[in-house]
């Protein structure tokens, strides 16, 4: 059948028709009259039409009245309607007055869809073993952009639109057309999904939105299937309709008004379906929203033009949600539960970021209120398990030795993304024990990948096997436990290979709360723990305990390893705004790096004493701008003052004497890109060094650089003009100032060359004022060297020639004299 003639919304209107079409056929006069018109088209051949007609009048009328509505979809729109319109039928006048409404149909899809995704996405059970449920629209979490791929898109999107989870739906409003958002385990991706539908066919978008939202759960998706069989299984179940035909033709025609949800990136691993496909394509005909864990994130965000990342619940969200969904007896236990729990304990804190965990945590508590408190970390996350096992129906083995191949996979995967399993035994073991706090993903290798909805719960299992081995082969001689420790096959050592710092520091941690014994023969026989555990009583306390005021960090008289510090800034940074360092021995590079990556509250750091740095490399401003580049530490930032050195932050400007020398910069940002940055400070000698430069090429959103008060060496006036070239070229680039900046030993050829380039490459016209013309692709560039800019030129002859800049700028046009004066 050729539907090549008819648009999308033809097909869905004649569909949409349908049934009122057959009704009318049924009367002999308009089949014999639309048999006719087809044979008079050349739709029918003459056979055709007698064989029609004689089905049709030998009893099997709804057989030849099929047929002929088929041979509607070979006709062009305008004759369809013609045909009903001139028909001698009231009936048949409104058919044709309808089909001639194109929209009816399109408004009509949007609307029984909508229908469905209110019976289907209202409510999710609380719990995987509970049956009460809560509304969707009750669930709000946390979101936030971790980085924008396509950058040409204009800025001001992401400036005038803080995006959040309620407000989400403004995305689908802009130029980005692939949008990834990532999260771990349990996060609330697929809720999330659940949720903007529920919003979209409730009217609860704060747009006149006439947008058809599609869904694809690709863990479902059948191996043979194409895209649009998937969204028609997926969507479209009871409208009768659509079809793949139109919906191809839909992704083609209605493009901007179409969005597609992709939930579960990392559940299809089908390479050879076109989904595989289209989530690796970096083009997409439609704006798509792709969910998946961080691991396959990694691997798509290139091919995205922006990337979110939900973060899971904070204090605020989580007591709405409590308020909204339980009694008011369980209301006041939630809240007691959140101060005397939750805001005290930074194990539990962050799996009480995760929705699900918070839920079955807040369950455990209740359970086990008097003795939670009594108990070790470790004996916390077995009842965690415990009482998760029996709310699930898990059936418990509590003989650790069937597990031990399971903790130790846990072990030596902790620093993978994943853990892959082949052994259908284990994989039951596994199932019938810990479906609650695990995810088992079937592959198409015959492997499960196992995920688990916190990290923690692998690091519990990982120090349960460490645990084990220790205690067996300290039953044995001590021939057995040098082996253990030290052999190059079994050895601890190759156990911890890979490990970062803070899973190694973590799964120590759960097993100095299990027996302080195993705990010092681990730390005896290992180095790199007894390094990382060498430090003082107070400082183990904080590390266990977290910090006595939530968002102060304040020690003295300490001395922090860099593996240490490390973890301090992983574990607290996040909720840290003041950093008090009081005769602190501390690597002060790696300090201000680890804050720039993990503190965005911090409002001010302070160091003091007599040695405050063990780093060799002095805190330079190069190293302070390359950290600055990649962090929103500017957003709260109020002071950091180290020693007698201070750098104060007041709005968008820095300035002080960090660095050994009055400095002051200012950094403007449109979300979390750096759109204009201005450098005024004093005695920056060898200004443009590598990085730098390096630091200039990152800000690939920046719209004006201003530069005042430096000195350029030979080496430094040719990274300025090739650093200058490369910004001409970036698309949202549009203003450079310099002032009060000496160019020693200029290079005539570069002065020359510079020249050329801003006056012939990207001006309109040296001089004049020629209409703009849109073949420069930066349209009008700014470029201001102030008169008081003294570019001081020393030849071998000592004869001096001062050149300078100065620029005159109209609507049309930007004229640069050069003016020469010899001394």
């Amino acid at each position: 059948m050729n539907l090549h003639n008819l648009s999308s919304n033809e097909k869905l209107s004649l569909n949409y028709y349908k049934e009122n079409i057959k009704d009318l056929l049924k009367a002999p006069s308009a089949f014999y009259r639309l048999s006719t018109k087809l044979d008079y088209l050349k739709i029918l051949n003459t056979d055709d039409k007698h064989e029609l007609q004689k089905q049709y009048d030998g009893g099997q009328k709804n057989l030849a009245i099929s047929s002929i509505f088929e041979s509607l979809f070979q006709l062009n729109f305008c004759d369809i309607w013609e045909i009903f319109f001139d028909m001698d039928n009231l009936n048949c006048e409104r058919l044709a007055k309808c089909l001639h409404n194109r929209e009816i149909a399109w408004q009509q899809l949007i609307f029984d869809t909508k229908i469905q995704r209110q019976k289907q996405f209202t409510t999710i059970p609380l719990l995987p073993f509970t049956k009460f449920e809560v509304k969707i629209s009750d669930i709000i979490t946390s979101i936030e952009i971790s980085e924008v791929r396509k950058v040409d898109i204009i800025d001001w999107e992401l400036q005038k639109t803080e995006f959040d989870y309620q407000n989400f739906y403004k995305i689908f409003y802009t130029e980005f057309k692939k949008i990834l958002i990532q999260g771990k385990p349990g996060i609330g991706k697929s809720v999330q999904v659940k949720y903007l539908l529920y919003k979209w066919a409730n009217e609860q978008w704060k747009v006149d939105s006439q947008k058809l939202c599609l869904f694809i759960i690709l863990r479902k998706v059948k191996q043979d299937s194409s895209i649009y069989q998937e969204i028609i299984e997926q969507n479209f179940k009871n409208i009768p309709y659509i079809n793949e035909n139109i919906v191809e033709s839909m992704f083609i025609e209605k493009r901007n008004d179409v969005v597609l949800f992709l939930d579960g990136a990392d559940e299809l691993y089908q390479a050879n379906h076109p989904l595989y496909t289209f989530l690796e394509d970096p083009i997409c005909n439609i704006q798509t929203v792709i969910w998946s864990r961080k691991w396959r994130a990694k691997e798509l965000n290139c091919k995205c033009d922006i990337v979110f990342e939900l973060t899971g619940w904070n204090p605020f969200q989580m007591t709405s949600f409590f308020r909204k969904c339980f009694n008011e007896e369980d209301i006041e236990k939630s809240l007691e539960f959140q101060e005397s729990v939750v805001l005290k304990n930074q194990k539990i804190n962050s799996l009480c970021n995760i929705p699900l965990l918070a839920m079955i945590l807040f369950h455990v508590w209740k359970e086990k209120e008097e003795s939670f408190y009594d108990k070790s970390l470790y004996e916390n996350y077995q009842d965690i398990i415990n009482i998760a096992q029996a709310k699930h129906g898990c059936i418990a083995i509590n003989n650790d030795a069937e597990l031990q191949t399971f903790y130790e996979l846990c072990l030596r995967n902790l620093s993978q993304n994943k853990i892959l399993l082949d052994d259908k035994n284990l994989i039951e073991l596994i199932e019938t024990n810990f479906k609650c706090i695990l995810q088992i993903i079937p592959l198409p290798t015959n492997q499960v990948e196992l995920q688990f909805y916190h990290l923690s719960f692998q690091e519990f299992f990982a120090a349960k096997f460490l645990i084990t081995k220790v205690q067996e082969v300290t039953k044995k001689k001590r021939f057995f436990l040098c082996e253990f420790f030290f052999s190059s096959k079994n050895s601890m050592n190759s156990l911890f290979e890979g490990l970062t710092n803070v899973n190694l520091f973590n799964v120590m941690e759960f097993i100095q709360h299990y027996s302080s014994d195993v705990f010092q023969k681990i730390l005896i026989h290992f180095k790199v723990a007894k390094n990382m555990f060498d430090f003082s009583n107070n400082l183990m306390n904080f590390l266990q305990n977290g910090l006595e005021t939530d968002n102060v960090l304040e020690l003295q008289n300490e001395t922090l390893s860099d593996d240490i510090l490390k973890i301090i800034f992983i574990k607290f940074g996040k909720n840290l705004e003041k950093i008090i360092l009081i005769d602190t021995f501390v690597n002060l590079k790696l300090m201000i790096d680890c804050c720039c990556k993990y503190c965005t509250k911090l409002r001010s750091v302070t160091v003091k004493g007599s040695e405050v740095t063990y780093n060799n490399e002095i805190l330079t401003e190069d190293l302070f701008l390359e950290n600055i580049f990649h962090s929103q530490i500017i957003k709260y930032l109020e002071r950091i003052e180290i020693g007698n050195q201070f750098l104060a932050v007041k709005e968008n400007s820095f300035f002080g004497n960090l660095f050994g020398y009055f400095c002051r910069f200012t950094i403007i940002y449109s979300s979390k890109y750096i759109t204009e940055f201005i450098d005024e400070s004093f005695d920056s000698k060898n200004y443009f060094t590598n990085i730098k430069i390096k630091f200039f090429d990152g800000l690939t959103l920046l719209k004006r650089l201003v530069i005042g008060n430096k000195k350029f060496g030979g080496i430094g006036q040719k990274r300025f003009l090739s650093m200058i070239e490369k910004k001409l070229q970036n698309k949202p680039f549009r203003k450079f100032e310099s002032y009060n900046c000496e160019i020693i030993n200029l290079d005539i050829n570069i002065l020359d060359k510079y020249h050329t380039l801003i006056t012939n490459q990207y001006f309109q016209t040296p001089i004049g004022g020629k209409k703009h013309n849109e073949e420069f692709p930066n349209g009008y560039i700014s470029l201001k060297i102030e008169s008081k800019s003294l570019l001081t030129i020393t030849y071998s002859n000592q004869k001096k020639r001062i050149v300078w800049y100065s620029v005159i700028k109209n609507l049309f046009s930007t004229v640069i004299f050069i003016h020469q004066m010899a001394t």
